[in-house]
C-alpha cells in the first residue's frame, strides 16, 4: 500500500510538473511571440531612427545651403548698396555737371565768338596788307574770308567796295559792298560820304544799263 501511495504521489507530481511545464511552454511561446514583436518594433524604431538621421542630415545640408544662399544674398545686398551709393554719387556729380553745362556752353560760345572775331581781324589785316602791295585778288580772298566769319563787318565791305570800284572796275560788286557798308557804318564815319557819292553816281547808271539790256 505504501508503494502504491508513493507511486500515486509521484504520478501526481509528474502530472503537476507536466502541467507546469506545459504552462511554462505556453508562457515561453507567448514571450517568444512578444519578443519577436519587440524585435520587430525595435527594427521599426531603428529604421525610423535611421530615416530621422537621414532627414536630419538632409535638413542640415538644406540649412547649410540656405545659410550659404543667405550669405550670398547679403553679399549681393551689400554690393547693391555700395553700387547705389556710387550711382547716387555719380548722379550727383552728373547733376552738377548738367547744371554747370549752360554756363560752360555760354563760356564756350563767348570763346568761339572771340576766336571768330580774332580770325576775322586776322584775315582783314592780311587783306589790308595785300591792298598796300597792290595784290588785289589776294586782298579780295582775305576780305571774303573775313566776311565768312563776320558777315556784317562794315570796314571789310568798304574795302571790297573800294577795290571793285577803283582797281577792278566792277561797279555791281562795288555798289553791293558799299550798300552793305552803309548798313553797318557809324553816321560819323568819314568814309560814309564817299560811299554815298559813289552810289549816287553809279547806281542809277547801272540800273539804266540793265534796263537797256
Amino acid at each position: 500500500k505504501e508503494a502504491d501511495s508513493r507511486s500515486a504521489f509521484l504520478e501526481g507530481q509528474k502530472l503537476s510538473l507536466e502541467s507546469r511545464l506545459e504552462e511554462l511552454g505556453g508562457k515561453e511561446r507567448d514571450w517568444s511571440i512578444k519578443n519577436d514583436e519587440f524585435i520587430a518594433l525595435i527594427k521599426d524604431k531603428e529604421k525610423n531612427i535611421t530615416e530621422l538621421k537621414q532627414d536630419q542630415a538632409r535638413l542640415a545640408n538644406q540649412i547649410k545651403d540656405m545659410q550659404a544662399k543667405a550669405k550670398e544674398t547679403q553679399e549681393l545686398k551689400d554690393r547693391l548698396y555700395e553700387n547705389n551709393k556710387l550711382l547716387f554719387r555719380d548722379n550727383k556729380l552728373l547733376k552738377e555737371k548738367v547744371e554747370s553745362l549752360p554756363r560752360k556752353l555760354s563760356q564756350v560760345a563767348v570763346l568761339k565768338d572771340r576766336l571768330l572775331k580774332e580770325n576775322a581781324v586776322l584775315h582783314y589785316n592780311l587783306g589790308v596788307f595785300h591792298v598796300k602791295r597792290q595784290e588785289y585778288n589776294e586782298a579780295i580772298t582775305e576780305f571774303e574770308k573775313s566776311l565768312e566769319l563776320n558777315p556784317n563787318d562794315a570796314a571789310t565791305h568798304y574795302n571790297l567796295g573800294v577795290i571793285y570800284a577803283d582797281y577792278l572796275n566792277n561797279r555791281p560788286k562795288a555798289i553791293a559792298h558799299f550798300k552793305r557798308y552803309l548798313m553797318g557804318a557809324a553816321k560819323d564815319d568819314r568814309d560814309v560820304e564817299r560811299a554815298k557819292k559813289y552810289l549816287l553816281t553809279w547806281e542809277t547808271w547801272e540800273d539804266e544799263k540793265l534796263e537797256k539790256q
